[in-house]
């Protein structure tokens, strides 16, 4: 009997173990969801006229960038071409390296970027593929001092504009199909952000315009 109570307590301590550890596990995982940076489409809150003829201006937003330098970064961002036009992408308000080369500058300069892109093939696939790229590998690219919450997190702004066949009532998803801020050996030490798997975490949120009358 004692026996038997013994191998009873033991399976009860391997199951609430069991548990603990699945607890752990799936609370490590949203702990790192949490910190990992986020790209959010900053949509207006407010709904937008169907006879609203204005660009609307859409903000990438970073939540955080780790320490490193990000000399490469892409977007592939699908949208309804039906129903809107892309005009292009404006600058945003983070920055890059100006041309810093710490063997020879003390302190280094700093610059907003422009993102390359393709309009034609952007509004005829529905999908823009935009990017910025940094030749020298390292003078010009993205880092953390030129990054500041509310104040420099914005790497770029899409444009759009509203087509005739929009309706009250439409909701316009725009959504970020794939993010990448590559630092220079991401491949082999994971510090790249990515939405891919097998790379530095980076989470993204899509946005949604919302037509009215």
């Amino acid at each position: 009997m004692d026996k038997f109570m013994r191998i009873k307590e033991s399976k009860k301590l391997w199951i609430g173990g069991g548990i603990l550890l699945l607890i752990l596990g799936i609370c490590i995982v949203i702990f790192n969801n949490t910190k990992a940076p986020t790209l959010t489409l900053k949509v207006p809150n407010e709904k937008i006229s169907v006879t609203n003829k204005d660009e609307i201006i859409i903000p990438a937003v970073l939540s955080s960038l780790p320490d490193n330098e990000y000399p490469a970064a892409s977007v592939s961002i699908k949208f309804n071409n039906n129903k809107l036009e892309f005009v292009g992408i404006n600058i945003g308000t983070m920055e890059t390296y100006n041309d810093y080369d710490p063997e020879r500058d003390g302190v280094p300069s700093y610059k907003i970027p422009q993102w390359t892109f393709n309009k034609d093939v952007a509004n005829k696939d529905g999908v823009i593929k935009a990017m910025y790229l940094d030749t020298t590998a390292g003078k010009n690219a993205y880092v953390k001092s030129g990054f500041e919450v509310d104040k420099k997190d914005i790497p770029f702004q899409l444009v759009f504009k509203l087509k005739d066949s929009v309706i009250p009532s439409d909701k316009l998803i725009i959504e970020i199909e794939e993010a990448v801020f590559a630092t220079v050996n991401g491949d082999s030490d994971k510090t790249t952000l990515s939405t891919k798997d097998n790379y530095g975490k980076l989470n993204v949120k899509d946005g949604v315009i919302k037509i009215t009358s």
